[in-house]
């Protein structure tokens, strides 16, 4: 599920959901980063673990977040109840429309939320580790396997595991020959790209943004053309980049700094607590933030940019009614999973053929885009979804720009 949606799900559960006798709250209030557990809950969750699965199950613990500036003041998302098992409720929880599709997202989350917070008071599970140490006859070569063999379960017992092929039946000084061999040859990878996940875990370790604007924040970058969201991957528009460059270079010192959120959270619990005047708060802030501002507008006015250079983009899809939706640096199919923004073309005469450009608007609903072919003459248009989209519509954005080319295209 995407952060707008889950967080969509959990406001549900907080709210209430009629199991049999009324509405009931199934969790606790969800916007909290927190980890703590009162007391009560505790005690709880002591006694479904020790009856359902025994005493050596249990190990009491609390945890300590390691995000920035941690809202405490509310507990941990837990279940209002432990006794309710997300099995006892799971018809309640999954909805069938009258169409026959069935939604489940409820269950899922309440499933997730329900094992989580009895798991995080259970024993660790305990592995055996085995190492075989294989020599070769001339002791030229060593080959090393190691086997793990879960021998306590604990918190796993809520979180089993796929079965994996146990240590052969080998014993010391024993000679074993070989099936095959594969050889693999391993390069280091660049930092994977952020994902909308991975993004929301590093805004959690810096303290910027809370667990209830998480969802709105990734909402607003994608609404505004700022990113692109491709096959569960983050890239950055040259929208985004040209605002983030900007912002970097005249505001790297305050409001970009990743302390500035946590700077201004200690200030405004200081304020509350009596130990600094607001109005001293205020005046400090702005006398700093207000010569980067008018220097900032003084710049714009004098040297503003040209918007046809991020509101017009060349991008690497080939316009051709022979060979339709080319990919520029590839020389094959443009395909759903090809990423934006690419490298330069394969090839000059690729270089030189017709692109599709990448055109931004201001239309009623907000911003807008399509794609065009860069040469006027020809009519052929597409959704944007086609070159930065991502799943089955940018599949059939796809294809039905491939077709648009076959009749439309003077290429």
């Amino acid at each position: 599920m995407s952060p707008s949606v889950t967080m969509s799900t959990a406001q549900q559960l907080f709210q209430g959901i009629n199991i049999g006798n009324g509405e009931e709250g199934l969790i606790t209030y969800m916007r909290t980063d927190s980890t703590a557990l009162s007391q009560d809950s505790l005690y709880e969750i002591r006694n479904f673990v020790k009856k359902s699965y025994g005493d050596n199950y249990h190990s009491e613990r609390k945890f300590k977040t390691i995000s920035a500036n941690a809202q405490e003041a509310h507990e941990a998302i837990r279940p209002t109840s432990i006794r309710r098992t997300p099995e006892s409720i799971k018809k309640y929880l999954i909805k069938t429309d009258k169409n026959g599709s069935t939604n489940d997202r409820q269950f899922r989350l309440y499933d997730l939320i329900w094992k989580r917070t009895v798991a995080s008071q259970m024993t660790e599970s305990q592995n055996k580790k085995t190492t075989i140490i294989t020599t070769s006859y001339d002791e030229k070569y060593k080959f090393k396997s190691d086997y793990d063999e879960l021998v306590f379960d604990g918190f796993k017992k809520l979180f089993p595991e796929k079965k994996v092929d146990g240590m052969p039946d080998v014993v010391q000084n024993e000679e074993i020959s070989f099936d095959f061999f594969n050889k693999e040859q391993k390069f280091t990878q660049h930092p994977p790209r952020y994902s909308e996940a991975s993004l929301i875990r590093t805004m959690e370790e810096l303290g910027v943004g809370r667990p209830s604007t998480y969802a709105s924040i990734l909402n607003t970058v994608k609404e505004k053309k700022y990113i692109w969201v491709i096959n569960r991957s983050i890239y950055l528009s040259p929208i985004g980049n040209a605002l983030v460059e900007e912002l970097n270079k005249h505001f790297a010192k305050s409001v970009m700094d990743y302390k500035f959120t946590e700077k201004m959270e200690n200030d405004l619990d200081l304020i509350s607590n009596g130990d600094l005047k607001r109005s001293e708060f205020v005046k400090t802030f702005w006398s700093n933030f207000e010569p980067i501002k008018n220097n900032y507008e003084k710049m714009a006015e004098e040297n503003p940019r040209n918007p046809s250079d991020y509101n017009f983009i060349r991008t690497n899809i080939i316009c051709s009614s022979r060979t339709p939706c080319i990919n520029s640096e590839t020389g094959k199919d443009f395909e759903e999973n090809d990423p934006p923004l690419g490298k330069k073309s394969l090839n000059p005469s690729l270089e030189k053929l017709p692109r599709m450009v990448w055109i931004r608007f201001r239309n009623n609903r907000g911003d807008g885009g399509f794609l065009a072919c860069e040469d006027r003459e020809c009519k052929v248009t597409a959704d944007e979804s086609a070159w930065a989209g991502f799943g089955r519509r940018r599949n059939r954005s796809i294809e039905a720009l491939k077709n648009s080319m076959k009749e439309k295209s003077i290429h």
